[in-house]
Protein backbone atom coordinates (compact mmCIF):
# COMPACT_ATOMS: atom_id res chain seq x y z
CA UNK A 1 0.00 0.00 0.00
CA UNK A 2 2.51 2.66 -0.72
CA UNK A 3 0.58 5.22 -1.93
CA UNK A 4 -1.33 5.60 -5.67
CA UNK A 5 1.37 7.16 -8.23
CA UNK A 6 3.57 8.13 -5.22
CA UNK A 7 7.35 7.07 -5.10
CA UNK A 8 9.29 6.66 -1.69
CA UNK A 9 11.86 8.78 -2.86
CA UNK A 10 8.84 11.64 -3.36
CA UNK A 11 7.76 11.04 -0.40
CA UNK A 12 10.97 11.06 1.78
CA UNK A 13 11.63 14.48 -0.51
CA UNK A 14 8.28 15.48 0.77
CA UNK A 15 9.22 14.72 4.42
CA UNK A 16 12.47 16.59 4.21
CA UNK A 17 10.79 19.58 2.74
CA UNK A 18 8.35 19.58 5.49
CA UNK A 19 10.24 19.26 8.15
CA UNK A 20 13.27 21.16 7.51
CA UNK A 21 13.64 22.59 4.68
CA UNK A 22 15.78 19.54 3.47
CA UNK A 23 18.24 20.76 5.90
CA UNK A 24 20.58 17.82 7.45
CA UNK A 25 22.13 19.73 10.47
CA UNK A 26 18.48 21.37 11.64
CA UNK A 27 17.86 20.96 15.17
CA UNK A 28 14.55 22.24 16.77
CA UNK A 29 14.83 24.70 19.25
CA UNK A 30 11.64 23.68 21.28
CA UNK A 31 11.81 19.80 20.69
CA UNK A 32 15.38 18.89 20.22
CA UNK A 33 14.33 17.53 16.95
CA UNK A 34 17.28 16.17 14.38
CA UNK A 35 18.39 16.71 10.80
CA UNK A 36 16.51 16.90 7.49
CA UNK A 37 13.97 14.51 9.02
CA UNK A 38 13.17 15.91 12.46
CA UNK A 39 13.69 12.55 14.10
CA UNK A 40 13.57 12.69 18.35
CA UNK A 41 16.80 11.71 19.74
CA UNK A 42 15.28 9.60 22.26
CA UNK A 43 15.02 7.32 18.81
CA UNK A 44 18.54 7.89 17.20
CA UNK A 45 20.02 4.98 19.11
CA UNK A 46 17.64 2.33 18.24
CA UNK A 47 16.63 3.17 15.24
CA UNK A 48 20.52 3.67 13.51
CA UNK A 49 20.60 -0.01 14.85
CA UNK A 50 18.24 -1.09 12.97
CA UNK A 51 19.12 1.14 9.95
CA UNK A 52 22.68 0.55 10.11
CA UNK A 53 23.64 -2.33 11.91
CA UNK A 54 25.21 -0.22 14.61
CA UNK A 55 24.11 2.44 17.16
CA UNK A 56 24.92 6.35 17.02
CA UNK A 57 24.57 9.12 18.98
CA UNK A 58 22.66 11.72 18.47
CA UNK A 59 25.97 14.48 17.36
CA UNK A 60 26.83 11.12 15.31
CA UNK A 61 23.43 11.39 13.54
CA UNK A 62 23.12 14.64 12.83
CA UNK A 63 26.30 14.50 11.22
CA UNK A 64 25.37 12.26 8.87
CA UNK A 65 23.24 12.92 6.11
CA UNK A 66 23.79 9.04 4.61
CA UNK A 67 22.51 8.17 8.16
CA UNK A 68 19.21 9.99 8.25
CA UNK A 69 18.43 8.68 4.70
CA UNK A 70 18.80 5.49 6.13
CA UNK A 71 17.25 5.90 9.37
CA UNK A 72 13.94 7.26 6.78
CA UNK A 73 13.99 4.78 4.22
CA UNK A 74 14.15 2.40 6.76
CA UNK A 75 11.48 3.49 9.72
CA UNK A 76 9.51 6.11 6.86
CA UNK A 77 9.76 3.33 4.28
CA UNK A 78 7.89 0.93 6.65
CA UNK A 79 4.95 3.40 7.80
CA UNK A 80 4.80 4.35 3.82
CA UNK A 81 4.81 0.44 2.47
CA UNK A 82 2.08 -0.01 5.23
CA UNK A 83 0.15 2.81 4.88
CA UNK A 84 0.67 4.67 2.05
CA UNK A 85 1.88 8.25 1.82
CA UNK A 86 -1.05 9.87 3.79
CA UNK A 87 -1.13 7.42 6.14
CA UNK A 88 2.82 7.56 7.00
CA UNK A 89 2.95 11.31 6.90
CA UNK A 90 0.06 11.00 9.65
CA UNK A 91 2.36 7.98 11.47
CA UNK A 92 4.96 10.38 11.18
CA UNK A 93 4.18 13.85 12.75
CA UNK A 94 1.59 12.31 15.39
CA UNK A 95 2.09 8.35 16.18
CA UNK A 96 -0.98 7.01 14.52
CA UNK A 97 -1.73 6.50 10.89
CA UNK A 98 -5.19 8.11 10.22
CA UNK A 99 -4.39 11.43 8.07
CA UNK A 100 -7.73 13.07 8.90
CA UNK A 101 -7.13 13.59 12.84
CA UNK A 102 -7.98 16.92 13.61
CA UNK A 103 -5.63 17.39 16.67
CA UNK A 104 -2.29 19.42 16.99
CA UNK A 105 -0.77 22.69 15.64
CA UNK A 106 -1.12 22.40 12.91
CA UNK A 107 -3.81 19.32 12.89
CA UNK A 108 -2.82 16.09 11.66
CA UNK A 109 -4.62 16.30 8.02
CA UNK A 110 -3.21 20.12 7.69
CA UNK A 111 0.27 18.22 7.80
CA UNK A 112 -0.39 15.32 5.70
CA UNK A 113 -2.36 18.30 2.90
CA UNK A 114 1.24 19.80 3.43
CA UNK A 115 3.29 16.72 2.85
CA UNK A 116 0.96 15.34 -0.25
CA UNK A 117 1.14 19.05 -1.52
CA UNK A 118 4.73 18.89 -1.43
CA UNK A 119 4.42 15.71 -3.99
CA UNK A 120 2.22 17.47 -5.95
CA UNK A 121 -0.85 14.98 -5.35
CA UNK A 122 -3.69 16.13 -3.16
CA UNK A 123 -4.61 12.53 -2.16
CA UNK A 124 -7.82 11.92 -0.92
CA UNK A 125 -7.42 13.68 3.21
CA UNK A 126 -10.54 15.77 4.18
CA UNK A 127 -12.40 16.55 6.96
CA UNK A 128 -15.50 18.78 7.96
CA UNK A 129 -14.33 19.40 11.38
CA UNK A 130 -12.18 22.10 13.73
CA UNK A 131 -9.11 20.96 15.62
CA UNK A 132 -11.36 21.85 19.11
CA UNK A 133 -13.39 18.95 17.49
CA UNK A 134 -11.24 15.61 18.19
CA UNK A 135 -9.10 15.28 20.90
CA UNK A 136 -8.66 12.06 20.44
CA UNK A 137 -4.84 12.75 20.12
CA UNK A 138 -4.41 13.73 23.67
CA UNK A 139 -4.95 9.88 24.44
CA UNK A 140 -2.71 8.59 21.05
CA UNK A 141 -0.89 4.75 22.85
CA UNK A 142 1.47 5.07 20.23
CA UNK A 143 3.09 8.47 20.36
CA UNK A 144 6.08 7.14 21.73
CA UNK A 145 6.78 5.86 18.70
CA UNK A 146 8.20 9.77 17.39
CA UNK A 147 7.04 12.04 19.97
CA UNK A 148 6.90 14.63 17.51
CA UNK A 149 3.05 14.16 17.54
CA UNK A 150 2.38 13.79 21.23
CA UNK A 151 4.66 16.96 21.54
CA UNK A 152 1.78 18.90 19.29
CA UNK A 153 -1.10 17.40 20.22
CA UNK A 154 -0.30 18.65 24.51
CA UNK A 155 0.77 22.57 22.81
CA UNK A 156 4.21 22.83 24.52
CA UNK A 157 5.83 26.23 25.75
CA UNK A 158 8.65 27.35 24.05
CA UNK A 159 11.19 25.76 26.64
CA UNK A 160 9.23 22.32 25.33
CA UNK A 161 7.14 21.76 28.38
CA UNK A 162 3.74 20.78 28.54
CA UNK A 163 1.13 24.56 29.11
CA UNK A 164 -1.07 21.96 30.72
CA UNK A 165 0.38 20.94 34.32
CA UNK A 166 -2.20 17.76 34.19
CA UNK A 167 -0.01 16.26 31.07
CA UNK A 168 3.67 16.69 32.51
CA UNK A 169 3.31 12.83 33.94
CA UNK A 170 2.52 11.73 30.58
CA UNK A 171 5.13 14.20 28.95
CA UNK A 172 7.74 12.99 31.24
CA UNK A 173 7.02 9.14 30.91
CA UNK A 174 6.97 10.02 27.46
CA UNK A 175 10.74 11.41 27.19
CA UNK A 176 11.93 8.62 29.64
CA UNK A 177 10.55 6.01 27.82
CA UNK A 178 10.47 7.19 24.37
CA UNK A 179 13.77 5.80 22.86
CA UNK A 180 11.81 1.85 22.56
CA UNK A 181 10.12 1.64 19.11
CA UNK A 182 6.49 1.26 19.53
CA UNK A 183 4.89 0.05 22.94
CA UNK A 184 7.40 1.29 25.26
CA UNK A 185 7.15 4.74 25.39
CA UNK A 186 3.23 5.06 23.99
CA UNK A 187 2.32 2.72 26.61
CA UNK A 188 3.67 4.71 29.18
CA UNK A 189 2.39 8.30 27.83
CA UNK A 190 -1.29 6.70 27.03
CA UNK A 191 -0.69 5.58 31.17
CA UNK A 192 0.16 8.36 32.56
CA UNK A 193 -2.05 10.71 30.49
CA UNK A 194 -4.61 8.47 32.23
CA UNK A 195 -3.57 8.18 35.44
CA UNK A 196 -1.28 11.89 36.40
CA UNK A 197 -4.56 13.56 36.08
CA UNK A 198 -6.29 11.44 38.52
CA UNK A 199 -2.98 11.67 41.14
CA UNK A 200 -2.64 14.70 40.38
CA UNK A 201 -6.18 15.68 41.45
CA UNK A 202 -6.40 13.44 44.07
CA UNK A 203 -2.91 14.96 45.20
CA UNK A 204 -4.69 18.77 44.99
CA UNK A 205 -7.94 17.77 47.06
CA UNK A 206 -6.32 16.28 49.55
CA UNK A 207 -4.29 19.61 50.36
CA UNK A 208 -7.19 21.37 50.00
CA UNK A 209 -8.90 19.21 53.21
CA UNK A 210 -5.86 19.40 54.87
CA UNK A 211 -6.19 23.67 54.45
CA UNK A 212 -9.65 24.01 54.97
CA UNK A 213 -9.06 21.24 58.77
CA UNK A 214 -6.09 23.88 59.54
CA UNK A 215 -8.28 26.37 59.24
CA UNK A 216 -11.16 25.12 61.01
CA UNK A 217 -8.70 24.38 63.87
CA UNK A 218 -6.98 27.72 63.59
CA UNK A 219 -10.27 29.44 64.00
CA UNK A 220 -11.79 27.09 66.72
CA UNK A 221 -8.87 26.77 69.04
CA UNK A 222 -9.21 30.36 70.60
CA UNK A 223 -12.59 29.12 71.60
CA UNK A 224 -11.71 26.03 73.12
CA UNK A 225 -8.97 27.83 74.70
CA UNK A 226 -11.44 30.06 76.40
CA UNK A 227 -13.96 27.02 77.39
CA UNK A 228 -11.53 25.31 79.05
CA UNK A 229 -9.99 27.92 80.66
CA UNK A 230 -14.11 28.90 81.98
CA UNK A 231 -14.33 24.84 82.91
CA UNK A 232 -10.87 25.19 84.77
CA UNK A 233 -12.14 28.20 86.61
CA UNK A 234 -15.47 26.91 87.61
CA UNK A 235 -13.94 23.41 89.08
CA UNK A 236 -11.36 25.54 91.23
CA UNK A 237 -14.33 27.81 92.34
CA UNK A 238 -16.09 25.00 93.67
CA UNK A 239 -13.09 23.45 94.71
CA UNK A 240 -12.53 26.70 97.37
CA UNK A 241 -16.65 26.37 97.83
CA UNK A 242 -16.19 22.78 99.26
Amino acid sequence: MSGSGVTLGQFLAAIRKQESGGNYRAVNSSSGALGAYQVMPANVASWTQRALGHALTPAQYLASDSAQDAVASTILGGYFNKYGAAGAAAMWYSGQPDPTKTYGSPPVYQYVKDVLALIGTSGSVSTSATPADDTSGSTTVTAGLQQAGYDAVINLTPWGVPLNPLKLPGWLAGKLAGGAEGAAGGIATGMWDAAGPVLLTALGLATAASLLVMGVYITVKPELDDAEQAVGQVAAGAALAA
